[in-house]
């Protein structure tokens, strides 16, 4: 018996792909892709709110570090 296969389409490469960093707090809540543009994106600007940019939290790792004799 012979079987047919369907051509799979290729997967995008993950560095083709453009993540927003920064993105406007109504662009989060949506989850939509803000175009980061200030002071008022794009997204924001067509719905009439106020965007608003906020600071990414950091997040710091600690590590203890070995002294070394002198």
């Amino acid at each position: 018996m012979h079987e047919m296969y369907k051509p799979v389409r290729p997967r995008p490469k993950k560095t083709d792909i453009v993540r927003s960093r920064g993105g406007c707090r109504v662009c989060r809540e949506r989850r939509k892709k803000c175009d980061e543009r200030k002071p008022s994106c794009s997204t924001c600007l067509k719905i009439g709110r106020l965007c608003q940019f906020v600071e990414p939290d950091l997040k710091f790792c600690i590590v203890d570090v070995p002294k070394t004799a002198t």
